[in-house]
């Protein structure tokens, strides 16, 4: 792109932005049509397990509607505002002049291109020549698409050069055509492999496509990786792996090692995020290694402790917690990704919720989540929490989403005590957690209310009871033996998991059985002592006391003022879960991992108050977050040209309409 002196012809400038947003809707229209090669296999496709028009499942039919509407929507691009057509040029920019940055693009391009191949092989989309050709030639669009940008921005010049000329000129430009001939090259051999000999054993090796994939989005948007969790968490089907673990704990455990492995390549200090909730919360972990550690000792002489595999379970379990809460304090520095997490969580339970109240929903809804997060009382407490308090708190947000969510709110509350009365972890918790919003918000009247609400609270108690006696009275024969077998050490406890193996030396109701306390305060003194129970209690201290701080600290009426009051509600409905099951550290013989899928959000959507804290306590001017650019984080490399866009004199900055040159 040339570069124009000061005092320059308005016209000459205006040429040069017509010729933007002419390559703009060139390559708009191009990647429509390429987007329209496989609509004939897709709609001649008939699925085994037909229910719509007799030709299609369910699935495929959301995934043609998906498809219809990405299809006709994406015509609507061509009236992209001059704002966003300036910033692709700046990024395609950056891409060109980055060999490495660009590199990664065509890597992205090609993995899930090779991603949507595997998929059509594996589950049989109606893979044919038609569909898998399609396929390919969008990829390959996509990763010479910033090309195809440079060449119409240079007027798309085209001249015969002599061969020693094209040989120096490939050599010295070998970081623009490299890429995407690989890509291309991979993308054909891939296509040939799926049409003629495609081998099971190939599975495992394109199974690396999707970690490829997600490590360098990862590397590029840390943030993203926990709105992959919340997804895998809550609705990625996991196979029957040992010891309950699941998609969601394991991409967890990568995200948190992917963040240790960025910080030693990068070269950059261990630090933590400077909270005071971070303290109480390693003491916890360190307690329970210490636990591990004394757990191994015979503290009975006619019984063992538990197999190794369930101590480190349990073990990790504590340390998985921790994790999660620091993860997102540590990676999330902007509003744009919690709300991202926010509405995420709350939709997918919505949907969960809807299948309870419309009839034939269920059938289509129910397998939407998986076991371990609908049946974990966490889930309820935090749809609840997050709902009612930015339907009550966030002033910004439209008057009909605040209506939805008080409704997502109240249907939930709904569903949890009258149709689903039963499971008292369902309703009691979330009755608390609005409880705590409503005393949090109004302190002042906290104690009236409380006097107010004691016959509902001492109802709903007796009614509980009364309900399940024989719960009630098992679980208060269990803690009379658990008293006996925490005295042996109720110091550091017993370590992860060891009690249950105790059980059996003190019969309960005349069984020798082993059985497990139902009651996570009961659990943590019995793994890991007083020590681990004050550790636990200071850390839930800590974060109440801040987001009593951040009360007056936050603006009010927006999304994080609202996220502090629903961070105190789940608060408070979490301590009152843990009093009924072992919902918030699972026990590997109780919710174990399949429920942590669940408890680990929980853990991270607490951690998101250390987020606001960061934002609104650590700047001196939070207000000023996010002025260098309106649409999205900029990578540091990126900052300079933000904040001073005229230092770069070959682009040219595209004016908003309206706006003199």
């Amino acid at each position: 792109m040339e570069s124009y002196p000061i005092g320059v012809k308005d016209s000459a400038r205006q040429a040069d932005v017509n010729r933007i947003i002419s390559v703009y809707k060139r390559a708009v229209i191009v990647t429509w049509l390429l987007l329209l090669l496989p609509l004939y296999p897709l709609l001649t496709y008939t699925s085994i397990n037909a229910i719509i028009w007799q030709r299609y499942s369910f699935r495929y039919a959301i995934g043609l509607v998906m498809y219809a509407a990405l299809v006709l929507l994406w015509l609507l691009m061509l009236g992209l505002p001059r704002s966003y057509i300036n910033r692709i040029n700046r990024q395609i920019d950056d891409f060109l002049s980055n060999p490495w940055l660009y590199g990664q693009f065509v890597i992205t391009c090609t993995s899930l291109t090779l991603l949507t191949l595997t998929a059509m092989l594996l589950w049989g989309w109606g893979y044919n020549l038609i569909l898998g050709s399609s396929v390919v030639l969008l990829g390959l669009w996509l990763s010479i698409l910033p090309l195809f940008w440079q060449w119409g921005l240079k007027g798309w010049a085209f001249r015969l050069e002599s061969p020693g000329r094209l040989i120096d000129r490939l050599g010295q430009n070998s970081h623009l055509w490299l890429p995407p001939v690989i890509g291309a090259g991979v993308l054909l051999i891939s296509a040939v492999l799926g049409f003629n000999s495609f081998s099971l054993q190939l599975i495992p090796i394109l199974g690396l496509i999707p970690a490829i994939v997600a490590f360098l989005i990862y590397w590029r948007w840390p943030a993203i990786g926990l709105i992959g969790l919340v997804v895998a968490g809550l609705v990625v089907p996991s196979p029957n792996l040992p010891g309950g673990l699941n998609v969601g704990v394991i991409v967890l455990v990568l995200l948190i090692g992917l963040h240790l492995f960025a910080v030693i390549v990068k070269r950059r200090p261990l630090r933590l995020v400077p909270s005071r909730t971070v303290w109480p919360l390693l003491a916890l972990v360190l307690g329970a290694i210490l636990s591990f550690g004394v757990g191994n000792l015979p503290w009975f002489t006619f019984a063992q402790p538990a197999p190794m595999d369930a101590q480190l379970g349990g073990l990790f379990i504590y340390i998985l917690a921790a994790g999660a809460f620091l993860l997102i304090a540590h990676q999330v520095r902007d509003l744009h990704w919690l709300k991202w997490l926010t509405w995420l969580f709350v939709a997918l339970g919505s949907v969960h919720i809807a299948g309870w109240l419309v009839p034939g929903l269920g059938k289509f809804t129910g397998p939407l989540l998986q076991l371990g997060t609908f049946n974990n009382s966490l889930f309820w407490v935090w749809l609840v929490s997050l709902s009612a308090s930015q339907s009550a708190f966030n002033r910004e947000l439209h008057f009909t989403w605040r209506v939805v969510l008080g409704g997502v709110a109240l249907t939930t509350l709904y569903v949890g005590f009258v149709l689903n009365n039963d499971w008292k972890s369902g309703y009691l918790p979330p009755i608390a957690s609005v409880g705590a919003m409503i005393a949090f918000h109004a302190w002042w009247v906290a104690i009236p209310a409380v006097l107010a609400a004691y016959p509902v609270v001492l109802y709903l108690s007796s009614q509980a009871i009364a309900s399940d006696d024989y719960s009630y009275s098992t679980r208060v024969d269990a803690l009379l033996i658990m008293l006996e077998i925490i005295k042996v050490n109720p110091i550091l406890g017993l370590g992860p998991a060891n009690y249950y193996w105790y059980t059996p030396l003190f019969p309960i109701r005349g069984w020798a059985v082993q059985f497990n306390s139902h009651n996570n305060y009961v659990d943590i003194v019995a793994q890991t002592g007083l020590v681990g129970l004050a550790c636990f209690f200071w850390f839930a201290l800590e974060v109440a006391w801040l987001a009593w701080k951040l009360r007056t600290k936050v603006p009010a009426g927006g999304f994080a003022w609202a996220y502090v009051y629903g961070v105190m509600g789940g608060l408070a409905g979490t301590l009152v879960a843990a009093a009924l099951a072992d919902w918030v550290l699972p026990f590997p013989y109780n919710i174990g991992l399949t429920g942590f899928r669940m408890t680990m959000l929980g853990w991270m959507f607490l951690g998101g108050l250390v987020c606001i804290e960061q934002i609104y306590m650590g700047q001196s001017h939070p207000q000023e977050i996010n002025l260098t650019e309106r649409v999205g984080p900029r990578s540091p490399g990126r900052l300079q040209t933000a904040v001073s866009p005229c230092l770069n004199t070959n682009r040219v900055i595209i004016p908003p309409k309206g706006v003199s040159q």
